[in-house]
């Protein structure tokens, strides 16, 4: 009834944001015109420069001229306010659909809502709106972020064969994967291999020098 009452290394704490608009009433949606995609325009909001979106973008570009739709793709650089920016520009360009990769999870709920005002059909896709955004789009897709870190802690458990100290290089603050990608593992290593030990997260924003330059503070605090 109150997950944030449970200590953070504990799964449920979290169970609000694993189930992340599951059971959040929505609000009336836009009516689909039902005569197909070509001709649409679709305005996608992205997050970043890095190869995990390069490939997300030439999927989505490869998908758009298949079926015939303008697409226009803008991306924010990890900027709340450069994404809040981008949605007004999209607001103002009067697409039939709008696909937005959260910036911030919670930063997000503000932008979904002026979208769905507008009468802009939306998805959030790949990084979680916290359960309020959910009100406001068709659906949310995306990996199983929870679910895929504990297979990977469970893998790391069975490699390290439950014992030692770990720490997390973790996601950019404010994303879902901040949390997901950090808890999931503290959690379901507690829970099969109690005696492993997080020594220290931090993040390091996805860049690989500052990435680098933690492992070597770990190493030299840690050995």
């Amino acid at each position: 009834d109150d997950p944030a009452s449970l200590p953070r290394d504990d799964l449920l704490h979290w169970y609000d944001y694993v189930y992340a608009g599951w059971d959040t009433p929505k609000l009336p949606m836009p009516a689909s015109p039902g005569d197909g995609p070509r001709g649409k325009k679709v305005i996608s909001l992205q997050y970043m420069d890095h190869p995990y979106w390069t490939g997300y973008r030439n999927g989505m570009q490869r998908l758009a001229d298949r079926y015939g739709m303008e697409l226009v793709m803008m991306e924010a650089g990890n900027d709340n306010k450069l994404q809040m920016d981008q949605v007004q520009q999209a607001i103002a360009g009067r697409p039939d659909m709008v696909i937005i990769t959260p910036v911030d999870a919670k930063g997000a709920v503000p932008m979904l809502k002026k979208l769905h005002d507008a009468g802009i059909p939306t998805i959030a896709s790949n990084l979680l709106p916290v359960d309020e955004g959910h009100r406001y789009v068709i659906t949310w897709t995306g990996p199983d972020d929870w679910g895929q870190m504990r297979m990977l802690a469970r893998e790391f458990a069975r490699k390290m064969k439950g014992e030692g100290g770990y720490c997390i290089v973790r996601h950019v603050a404010g994303t879902s994967c901040f949390l997901s990608r950090t808890w999931s593992v503290v959690s379901e290593l507690k829970k099969i291999a109690p005696t492993m030990t997080c020594l220290d997260m931090q993040t390091t924003d996805l860049d690989a020098e500052k990435t680098k330059r933690q492992g070597s503070a770990w190493l030299d605090a840690f050995g």
